[in-house]
């Protein structure tokens, strides 16, 4: 475990990754570490055929090809790392491949399903005496209108400072995925519910009910129990970044604009939105052809 809190060290203060990242890899880690000392394995001594069993043992469990994937990337920069300190000569990882994930069409909501989820997080207040209780109703509204008109991730959203919008520019600046700042153009839904928002005596945007910043297992909660209010079920904060993207395209938007509206590293990434708009696609062919 010493080269474990090393590499995370690595990680954060010399590589300057993101803290969920990081945790990420922690528990990764941890978990092979406990599959090494079943197998009564050393880490140093760990042979392409032991992590081919540990993803196999990985599958056997149920656990989902882009859950394995983001472990076999995980296993593969510590070992580099160990390589790189000298501990080891060679990196076992070196020569195993992702598992191939076949792509799956995103999922996302109906122009039914936005209304009646915004109209659920704009009701009236149930408890207009309640302390705070003003001010929580409108931080629903603005989580589902940031999320649907901006598309930012969760982690992103509840990160969101007061002093990170400018108003007169109708901007956003966000820190994404590897520390990495980038500037969201809000809609003048966005600009409003924002103006109208409740003070909360802080600078962050969203907090909890005890005044602290909000975290992300409570706004998945939150977010969760407002589907189930508009009658969708398992309602989460991507399947909104999903629905970001395909009003965009369903726009006219092409892949790079949506590539930089989400903060995509690549464009790879955002070609699963590729197929929307194929029904209109589809059409336009249709009268040609006749």
């Amino acid at each position: 475990m010493e080269y474990v809190q090393q590499f995370l060290d690595f990680c954060q203060y010399q590589r300057g990754l993101a803290v969920n990242t990081i945790n990420g890899y922690r528990w990764d880690l941890r978990l092979f570490m406990d599959w090494l000392e079943g197998k009564d394995l050393e880490l140093t001594a760990v042979k392409i055929r032991d992590v081919d069993s540990f993803v196999i043992a990985l599958r056997k469990e149920g656990k989902s090809v882009q859950t394995v994937n983001r472990k076999i990337y995980c296993l593969k920069m510590f070992y580099r790392y160990l390589q790189r300190i000298e501990v080891i000569e060679k990196n076992p990882l070196d020569f195993v491949k992702n598992i191939r994930q076949p792509k799956r069409l995103p999922k996302y909501l109906t122009e039914e399903q936005q209304k009646a989820l915004i109209g659920v997080a704009s009701r009236g207040l149930n408890h207009p005496r309640q302390k705070w209780a003003s001010w929580l109703t409108y931080r629903d509204y603005l989580m589902v209108v940031l999320l649907l008109d901006t598309g930012v991730r969760i982690s992103e959203l509840c990160k969101i400072r007061k002093s990170d919008i400018n108003f007169e520019e109708g901007i956003l600046r966000v820190i994404g995925k590897g520390s990495r700042e980038r500037e969201v153009v809000l809609s003048n839904r966005c600009l409003e519910a924002v103006r109208k928002c409740p003070g909360n005596g802080s600078n962050l945007l969203f907090l909890n009910q005890q005044g602290r910043a909000l975290g992300t297992r409570h706004a998945f909660r939150f977010l969760r129990d407002l589907g189930k209010l508009a009658g969708i079920a398992n309602l989460h904060p991507h399947l909104l970044r999903h629905t970001h993207a395909t009003n965009l395209r369903r726009k006219g938007a092409d892949l790079l604009l949506i590539k930089e509206a989400l903060g995509h590293s690549s464009v790879s990434t955002t070609e699963i939105y590729a197929h929307i708009g194929g029904q209109e696609y589809k059409e336009k062919l249709r009268s040609l052809i006749n």
